[in-house]
């Protein structure tokens, strides 16, 4: 009898132990999981796109550190977990689904590209997060393809069309030649081109156009009809690897520098480097550029270089036009998270539609009708001799600004149903 009161009194101590050690061992790694912000991070880490979203993605990693330093966000640290969409829609969808729904992430942002945006602007309803992207450029988008969970903090493909279009007026240049990629981006560049070509430079000539696939090489047929056709300039989409052969063909070619190519891709030291002098006469716009001069722009720029001075990527050492969007449009979401001072997403949202945020090249609103961004543009062309970031030719210092309120993609109902 007393054997069982002792093996009873036994049980009962380890029964009342039990849930301390739990506690103990699970205590703390539930207490960091509440104390943590997770964000999902889709980019195509291999292929043509590659150093462009390991560019973007090291652009959402300084912003993050900027912010862990300070504290993190709403008083929780943030962490990244990066994943590999593979450019292809369906990887994109299901990996995103894995974020979300395993992985807990309160965010998902994405840069490489259009298709992937769309495709997954038709789950966001489901999972209710918020999706912030700053790489995609098509205005379906944000327009015929909506989602109010997303959010798209860039340049799109009227904005920048737009902007070339200004610029190109101040130009001698009339007869263009157009050769873009043959997907949602290259498509959209390409009738929003001819459509402010219409209102900026109304005397322009569209002499020829083509659309080529994804990862071509060879360049040569393409390039002979643009001779054949005695165009003052291309007009391309076309970018990552696919653009150093199109570049290097067409100076081979004749096509020589500085022969102009108005284009949606900016520069960057990958291309640069391999380009050299066959890149002067190159066009180039954005929302941001390292040579506007106000001393907060000068200050994020040190700041950025400071951080990344010693990274063997060369597109990763300056915040070089579309590779920084990411270090200042993901400040510009947690501005908004604080303001709603929560990360429920209905009250996130209602604090970012029609918000401002003051960057160092500006103020940006994000519209709120179709969650798009409306910042002032920057234009500027490729040169040569001395630059202060790189030892090969960059985009000289002369800017021209192009107000974001006339850029903006017009909010008609045949766009965006919300917008009107």
């Amino acid at each position: 009898m007393k054997r069982i009161l002792i093996e009873k009194k036994g049980w009962m101590i380890v029964f009342c132990i039990l849930p301390v050690i739990f506690l103990l061992i699970g205590g703390p790694s539930r207490a960091i999981a509440q104390n943590t912000i997770k964000i999902g991070v889709l980019e195509c880490f291999r292929g043509t796109s590659e150093y462009f979203s390991r560019e973007w993605y090291n652009s959402v990693k300084f912003a993050v550190e900027e912010r862990n330093e300070k504290g993190g966000l709403l008083g929780k640290k943030i962490e990244l977990i990066p994943v590999d969409h593979e450019m292809k829609p369906e990887i994109a969808v299901r990996k995103a689904k894995k974020l979300l729904l395993e992985d807990k992430v309160e965010f998902l942002f994405v840069g490489m590209a259009s298709h992937i945006c769309i495709a997954l602007n038709k789950i966001a309803p489901t999972y209710k997060k918020i999706f912030l992207y700053y790489g995609g450029v098509a205005d379906s988008i944000t327009g015929s393809e909506f989602s109010r969970y997303a959010f798209r903090a860039t340049i799109n493909s009227h904005t920048f069309s737009l902007g070339v279009a200004k610029y190109m007026s101040s130009k001698p240049f009339r007869r263009y030649y157009f050769l873009n990629p043959d997907y949602a981006m290259g498509h959209d560049i390409a009738r929003t081109f001819k459509e402010n070509l219409k209102v900026y430079v109304p005397e322009a000539k569209i002499v020829g156009e083509d659309y080529h696939p994804l990862g071509t090489k060879e360049y040569a047929p393409y390039i002979e009809k643009v001779v054949a056709s005695h165009a003052d300039a291309i007009f391309t989409g076309t970018f990552g690897t696919d653009f150093i052969y199109l570049m290097k063909q067409a100076r081979s070619l004749g096509l020589k520098s500085p022969f102009p190519f108005v284009t949606y891709v900016n520069p960057d030291p990958i291309l640069m480097e391999q380009l050299k002098e066959d890149a002067v006469g190159m066009t180039s716009v954005h929302i941001y550029s390292m040579a506007v001069d106000t001393p907060e722009n000068k200050r994020f720029v040190a700041r950025f270089h400071e951080k990344n001075k010693d990274n063997k990527n060369p597109c990763e050492r300056w915040p070089r036009e579309s590779g920084a969007i990411p270090a200042l449009a993901v400040p510009m979401l947690f501005a908004a998270v604080e303001k709603a001072n929560s990360l429920d997403t209905e009250k996130i949202i209602e604090a970012f539609e029609g918000f401002w945020y003051k960057t160092p090249v500006g103020w940006w609103e994000m519209r709120k009708c179709d969650h798009t961004l409306v910042a002032p543009l920057y234009s500027s062309e490729v040169v040569s001799g001395p630059n202060p970031y790189y030892d090969h030719p960059w985009l000289g210092p002369n800017v021209y600004k192009v107000d974001g309120m006339e850029a903006s993609i017009p909010p008609t109902s045949k766009y965006n149903p919300r917008c009107y």
